[in-house]
């Protein structure tokens, strides 16, 4: 009888421990302390005892969160996300740049700011934080050359060429194809990837001629950022609009020329990427002596971005597979 009273006291003590804790959830007017009772509810497993309560108060907050706080809203994001409820990526990714921008990280660059970032972000930034002083330490060592604001500089851009991209989303405006296409050359971390290589791979450079070589970035470094921009597009819009990214050299491009059909506007895209194959061979034949090594890795990188990116609408990265099979495991017959 003993054993029997003290189970139905300790049912009795969780069944009160619930209803409390939904009549905190439902009673809490405060969107922040709101969310951080969700996510504390949640990392402690218990989330499934307030599945329906949760879900509705998720439904509605949003409506609510103040703009100026960076830390409710991204919470709510990651939150939403994590119930699998819809959630707009442009509005996520405006805000976690914004975070970028309020707190001056990227320009900073100091791992004392980031104390301010949500814990996701932290681990996000302090592994760009030390991926990139490796790449300096490594050039410093090699070849004597202090490269660290070169490669800050490119993520610097490719963050606020990430605001602008948000801002249209945000503010529903179309930009021109001209526009879409050199913000998304920066996007595509083409600017961003060949600055890192070209301290790795270039033999000649002295102090003097680094900003000379890169300001501005060397003609084929955009044409083959272009050329990768423009390939993810064709391969990847059918899985952008399914998750609402609308954004697509292809459609903005069928707008401008009055275009009804994709598949021509499709055609006129692998136009473009014929003629700026022919830009990027006349660099290779006509090549600076202490440019060539990283003009190689443009042309690869845009040879790379065909492979990726151009595929059935079936098989969606099925040629990768294939090629890393006959690279890497396939035996070759002598």
């Amino acid at each position: 009888m003993k054993e029997i009273s003290q189970r139905v006291d300790v049912n009795k003590r969780m069944d009160e421990l619930r209803e409390n804790t939904k009549r905190a959830l439902m009673i809490t007017s405060d969107p922040k302390r709101t969310l951080n009772l969700i996510d504390t509810i949640q990392r402690l497993g218990i989330g499934y005892c307030f599945k329906e309560e949760i879900n509705n108060i998720l439904e509605n907050l949003t409506q609510v969160l103040p703009d100026d706080d960076l830390y409710t809203v991204a919470l709510n994001f990651r939150l939403r996300r994590h119930n699998g409820l819809d959630t707009n990526p442009a509005v996520n990714h405006f805000y976690i740049l914004r975070w970028w921008e309020h707190l001056g990280l990227s320009a900073k660059w100091d791992l004392n700011e980031m104390e301010q970032l949500p814990e996701y972000m932290k681990i996000c930034f302090k592994a760009l934080y030390n991926s990139n002083n490796e790449i300096c330490v490594k050039v410093l060592r090699e070849r004597g050359l202090s490269v660290q604001p070169f490669l800050r500089k490119t993520w610097i851009e490719m963050v606020e060429a990430y605001m602008v991209e948000a801002e249209w989303v945000k503010r529903g405006r179309t930009p021109t194809l001209k526009d879409y296409i050199k913000n998304g050359v920066t996007t595509s971390g083409t600017y961003m990837a060949l600055v890192h290589l070209f301290f790795l791979v270039s033999n000649g450079l002295t102090t003097e001629n680094m900003q000379h070589l890169l300001d501005p970035y060397p003609k084929f470094f955009t044409v083959a950022g272009t050329i990768l921009r423009l390939w993810d597009d064709l391969g990847t819009i059918n899985e952008e609009q399914e998750r609402g990214d609308t954004l697509s050299s292809i459609h903005l491009l069928m707008k401008e020329k009055n275009i009804t059909c994709e598949e021509e506007g499709r055609r006129e895209i692998l136009q473009m990427i014929y003629m700026l194959w022919n830009d990027l061979n006349v660099e290779l034949v006509t090549p600076d002596v202490m440019l060539f090594p990283i003009i190689k890795v443009a042309v690869n990188t845009s040879r790379a971005s065909q492979v990726v990116y151009q595929h059935n609408d079936d098989s969606y990265l099925s040629s990768v597979e294939h090629h890393v099979q006959s690279l890497f495991y396939k035996p070759v017959d002598i």
